[in-house]
């Protein structure tokens, strides 16, 4: 959730997460693996660099049956510039 509304750097989840940075980076790893989260360089205006992460589903279904959980993430396919014209017209 603390990447739900934009992206953060690894630096800052852990300050929102309350997260040693190895455990930061460990799970970014593995929720890129995923494909859940994904990640950008920023270079800022002295040069330096920084990469920010930022979700990369909009839900996540997680159900219980008898054979046990399921979870399924789900994406909006994302609105092409001709299509918000469209839609607004």
């Amino acid at each position: 959730m603390a990447l739900r509304r934009d992206s953060r750097t690894a630096k800052e989840l852990g300050e929102t997460l309350d997260l040693s940075l190895p455990t930061v980076y460990r799970r970014l790893d593995r929720l890129c693996e995923c494909g859940l989260v994904t990640s950008t360089t920023e270079v800022r205006d002295d040069g330096t660099h920084c990469r920010r992460y930022e979700c990369d589903f909009d839900e996540t279904v997680v159900s219980l049956s008898d054979e046990g959980f399921r979870t399924e993430s789900r994406s909006t396919p994302p609105v092409s510039g001709d299509q918000v014209e469209s839609e607004n017209n």
